[in-house]
């Protein structure tokens, strides 16, 4: 109250408000309204008594009320604060289910009283930004739903354009019937998509003529049967016409609203919306540029020249994915607004104009073209960014890394693969009998060449890529030291005595090797050796990289770097930089090399606008939802920088460093005086306890996890779980500070690991081992690294990952008493709900990788290309030493499949004889049974003529068996005869490849060359009357029969020359080959069996 003076009444009427808005939330409504009637009459105590009537469910009243304050407010003229009860009205008129509204006696239709009522806010109060925001909203909002009810089917013409179309059909001559089935057509195949966007995937540099084209004919197929002239298309396509700009007037209300929301936006600082409101302003009038700028095009031209260039700042990579959309108005206009941000905030485009500079050519155009105008009015800025990318690329990978990583490739090149097939050729050419010891030697050292190829040239472009780099005092020192042995080393693994050191190929190269991993394990590096020009750097202009954006411009500059570079011991080695800024600061960064940071950059600028989403919901914000981010930069397509992260640990370090006490702790109580070096690795422990049981179970294949049974995985697991300790984070949360530093720990963790589980669920997030999430022990954040696998990549590993986010038994107890059913919860449920209710935002955020998709993710496969074309070359320089084989399996290809149908049928043919053979062996011992017994017993006639009946019966089965066996014996012996014509037609051919029957058909194909041609001056001849389209005839005749003739004979020498070349392979493998095919074994076999 020492604020106000005691005299005025301000004090009490404020006071009045503020209880009885409170009273109000806690549902005390009779405190409430005496508290009102306490308080002055004003506009704000008339708003706040109709919210009261709205809280207790007297809606009529609480409308009628604001509807009375809105048309005083309106009467009054300007009024720059009170345009609440304009959006109150709006927002309770939408949660209205009726669609007519009675109002002071009068019936309103409810959905243009919502309209009114925004419009009127922006007319009482024009330079209110919410006030124009809220219109733009509203317009957008009904605009798309009308492209809803449009691809819905429903007719959405008026009665006017319903007649003028019948109209134009009666011309026609149709009956009744067939006008309302043609107009029922074009409804469905052409009004239906009357507003659609233009298509995502057209290449056309003109969408909106390729439409029209399109609608012409679907108009002449559905009326004209595709015999329509334009003149009478013409006519339709007005029509057309018409009704799209009949249905796109509120997208065009949009657009001029958004453009006036920025503008004004942009005036006082004190009345400026929220950051989120500019954000998505402008990602909608980018998306409806895109979808419909030729609908759009006076609005659009207009409002991106009137656009102040501060508020696209946050959307710089939407814009600059947009440069080389195939649409050349979408093309130009964002051009000119990139050009526009550039000269009024060049700190901002310079970093990513000078990294597209070596982008695709289509890009590197649209870039070179930034580039030049910024270097108009800011060339030191240009200059000097320039010169810091390429420093900085310069000591991305030094050369000893550069070495390191060649000579690895190699050697595991070598050991894998070519090392064995080395092995294998000099073991054959050996084994030649045929070959003298000096051809022999000749030849491996020819397949060592061949063979080791590929790694002789990767080497090469080494030693060159060593040569062409920048001269540095460590590059010289590096090349002084270590350039020759190189080379060295490089001939020596080049000579073809290399080749008879067995296992030891690498041998050259395997001290050096050692040299340059020893010396990479000094991770401190002087930046004044790696780059003079940076350690000399004082009081620059290039702005710190990731504080380039901040709304106030005050843009930090770099003033110098730090001493000192380390060098990180993983994979990609990066390098950890410092950076001192013009405000005294020091900043800290990592480079990386050999990654492309692009996607990192485009997930950074996610989490900043679902950040932004977050702030503007009332309850998250409560909550303080938010995730914790860092600035990329992307220098190239493989360097950039990232931002360190102060505070944070990863938590596998966490991990290792419990595993490190417990083994101290265990050394301890035993006495034992070594130290064991504790199982750190989770993988290993997890194999450690999973093959035994698997080898117990009798599964010999361990690494297929095919083979793995459910039952033993998920025991293992479980023993691991109950292996690892639950409170291992939580314990270090409550060790790391206070008590009350505990609890605002324990929130944090809760709230910010619950933020990034559902935007990594949303994204598709995988990776998320220990090492790519962080813990701050400090604030409690989660701090999420490494997006690489994203969009759902993880799907498609080796081993899919289907969890939608981590959350292990050691992070949930981390989360407190409550465990996922407390903060952790509620925090979920609120991001994932202000994520869907800002999907449109997000979803055009995310499409710059549709118009610019990363590197990683196109088909770029010029290295696999060069690896793969190697390798070939390899596989046919050893096709002629292998060609005996090959040749020899596919020679006998249709010989096996014939000899395969002859085994059969001799197996058959076998079975049958042997079966007949005991059959008829058993009826002619039978048949001397009955004879004997005729003669011994005395029997009558009938049982005589039985017997002498049943005799006979065997006779003719025994005859018809012994026909069957020569039939049989027959058809081997054909078969025979067939293997032995078979060899003999062999024979013959491998006489026909005899150097001198091959030469002297060569020699007489080439006088075949001279064809003579007597239709040629058939023309000359003018005895006998001949048409002329007769004689064209004849020469067409004539060159196709020249033709035809000279194909023959060219492919005659061809195969001739084929002929020979297999001949000399032939020769090769000695006199006893033609007698090894299986012809001459079956021939063999049938002759010894046909008896």
């Amino acid at each position: 109250l020492e604020d106000y003076d005691i005299k005025d009444n301000i004090p009490t009427n404020e006071i009045c408000l503020r209880l009885a808005k409170l009273s109000r939330n806690q549902q005390n409504f009779n405190l409430s309204e005496r508290l009102l009637n306490r308080a002055s009459n004003s506009e704000d105590t008339t708003y706040e008594r109709a919210k009261l009537f709205y809280a207790q469910n007297m809606t009529e009243k609480a409308l009628q009320i604001l509807w009375d304050l809105s048309r005083e407010l309106k009467d009054s003229g300007y009024n720059d604060t009170n345009v609440k009860p304009f959006f109150k009205l709006s927002k309770w008129l939408a949660n209205e289910d009726s669609e007519h509204i009675l109002l002071g006696g009068k019936q309103y239709s409810r959905v243009n009283l919502i309209e009114r009522c925004l419009l009127e806010a922006t007319s009482v109060s024009p330079d209110s930004p919410l006030g124009w925001y809220r219109y733009a909203d509203y317009c957008f909002t009904t605009a798309n739903n009308i492209v809803k009810f449009c691809g819905c089917g429903k007719n959405i013409l008026t009665p006017e354009e319903s007649d003028q179309l019948v109209t134009l059909l009666e011309c026609r001559n149709f009956n009744q019937a067939k006008i309302d089935d043609t107009v029922e057509k074009i409804n469905n195949e052409i009004f239906s998509l009357i507003v659609n966007p233009n298509p995502d995937d057209s290449k056309s540099p003109d969408p909106w003529e390729e439409m029209i084209n399109d609608i012409k004919d679907r108009i002449n197929d559905i009326v004209y049967d595709g015999i329509g002239d334009e003149d009478v298309l013409t006519n339709f396509i007005d029509l057309w016409l018409s009704v799209r700009h009949r249905l796109m007037r509120y997208y065009r209300l949009s657009v001029k609203s958004y453009f006036k929301f920025l503008l004004v936006n942009e005036g006082d600082i004190h009345t400026r919306s929220e950051e989120m409101h500019v954000t998505k302003t402008t990602l909608r009038i980018l998306n409806l540029l895109v979808k419909y700028g030729d609908d759009l095009n006076e609005e659009i031209t207009l409002g991106l020249y009137e656009t102040p260039a501060s508020s696209w700042r946050h959307i710089i990579p939407q814009l600059l994915s947009r440069l080389c959309h195939p649409a050349n108005f979408v093309k130009q206009q964002v051009m000119k607004l990139v050009i526009k941000i550039g000269k009024e905030y060049p700190h901002i485009i310079v970093y990513p104009a000078v990294m597209g500079h070596s982008s695709n050519i289509l890009q590197r155009n649209q870039y070179n073209h930034i580039l030049e105008e910024l270097n108009t009015h800011s060339p030191l800025l240009v200059s000097e960014v320039r010169s810091l990318v390429k420093q900085l690329e310069n000591i991305t990978i030094l050369p000893e890394e550069q070495c390191i990583t060649i000579l690895r490739k190699v050697k595991n090149d070598i050991n894998n693969s070519r090392e064995r097939t080395m092995i294998e050729e000099a073991s054959r050419i050996i084994s030649n009998s045929n070959l003298s010891s000096k051809e022999k030697e000749l030849q491996i050292a020819e397949k060592y060449l061949a063979i080791m190829n590929p790694a002789i040239v990767k080497l090469e472009r080494m030693i060159l890529s060593l040569s062409e780099l920048h001269e540095t005092p460590h590059v010289k020192w590096f090349k002084e030291t270590y350039m020759d042995r190189l080379n060295s080393a490089i001939s020596l693994f080049k000579d073809s005595r290399n080749s008879l050191r067995k296992g030891k190929y690498f041998t050259p190269f395997g001290t050096l090797l050692d040299e340059l991993i020893k010396l990479l394990k000094k991770p401190k590096k002087k930046l004044l050796d790696l780059s003079p020009e940076l350690a000399t750097t004082m009081s620059s202009t290039i702005p710190m990289p990731g504080l380039q954006f901040g709304y106030d411009f005050d843009v930090v500059t770099i003033h110098s770097f730090g001493d000192n570079v380390y060098i990180l011991p993983t994979k990609t080695k990066p390098k950890k930089i410092n950076m001192l800024g013009s405000n005294g600061e020091s900043y800290t960064y990592l480079l990386k090399g050999n990654e492309d940071l692009h996607l990192d950059e485009r997930i950074m600028q996610f989490l900043t606008v679902v950040n932004q989403c977050l702030k503007s919901d009332t309850q998250c914000s409560t909550r303080n939802l938010s995730s914790r981010n860092y600035a990329v930069i992307p220098f190239s397509h493989r360097s950039g920088l990232i931002q360190w992260v102060d505070g944070a640990k990863p938590l596998f370090s966490t991990y290792k460093a419990k595993q490190r006490r417990t083994a101290k702790d265990k050394q301890k109580i035993s006495g034992n005086s070594r130290t064991e070096r504790p199982n750190s690795a989770p993988i290993d422990q997890f194999y450690s306890k999973l093959i035994p049981k698997l080898k117990k179970a009798g599964i010999t294949n361990v690494m297929s996890r095919n083979n793995w049974p459910s039952d033993i995985v998920k025991n293992v697991f479980k023993e691991l779980v109950s292996d690892t300790q639950k409170d291992l984070f939580s314990k270090e949360l409550w060790c790391s500070g206070t008590t009350s530093d505990w609890w605002n720990k324990v929130q944090n963790f809760n709230r910010s690991n619950a933020v990034m589980s559902m935007v990594g669920y949303i994204i598709g997030l995988g990776d998320r081992h220990l090492d790519n999430i962080l813990l701050d022990y400090v604030s409690g954040e989660v701090v999420h690294i490494d997006y690489n696998v994203c969009f759902e990549k993880g799907l498609n590993l080796r081993v899919p990952e289907i969890v939608p986010f981590r959350l292990t038994h050691t992070m949930e107890h981390a989360l407190g008493y409550s465990g996922i059913e407390g903060t952790f919860r509620i925090s979920c449920e609120n991001t994932l709900r202000v994520l869907r209710m800002n999907r449109g935002t997000l979803v055009t955020l995310l499409e710059a990788f549709v118009y610019d998709p990363l590197v990683d993710w196109t088909s770029d496969g010029k290295v696999f290309f060069e690896e793969m074309s190697m390798d070939l070359n390899v596989s046919l320089s050893l096709l002629s030493s292998r060609v005996s084989e090959v040749e020899k399996i596919e020679a006998n290809d249709d010989l096996n499949y014939s000899m395969l149908n002859i085994s059969s049928s001799i197996d058959i043919l076998s079975s049958s004889i042997y079966s007949r053979y005991e059959y008829s062996k058993t009826v002619s011992d039978m048949r001397k049974n009955l004879i004997e017994s005729k003669k011994m017993l005395n029997i009558s006639s009938k049982e005589m003529e039985n017997m002498k009946y049943l005799e006979n019966k065997l006779e003719s089965k025994e005859t018809k068996i012994y026909n069957e066996l020569s039939l049989s014996r027959t058809g081997i012996s054909n078969k025979r005869n067939e293997c032995s014509n078979w060899c003999k037609s062999y024979q013959i051919g491998f006489d026909y490849l005899k150097e001198s029957v091959l030469n002297s058909i060569l020699i007489s194909l080439s006088y075949i060359y001279e064809i003579p041609r007597p239709l040629q001056k058939v023309g000359s001849y003018r005895q006998i009357p001949i048409e002329d389209k007769s004689i064209s005839d004849y020469k067409a005749m004539d060159e196709e029969m020249h033709h035809l003739l000279m194909n023959r004979t060219k492919f005659a020498t061809e195969c001739c020359s084929f002929l020979q070349r297999y001949s000399v392979v032939i020769s090769q493998l000695g006199g006893n080959y033609k007698k090894s095919s299986l012809y001459h074994r079956w021939e063999k076999i049938l002759d010894t069996s046909k008896n």
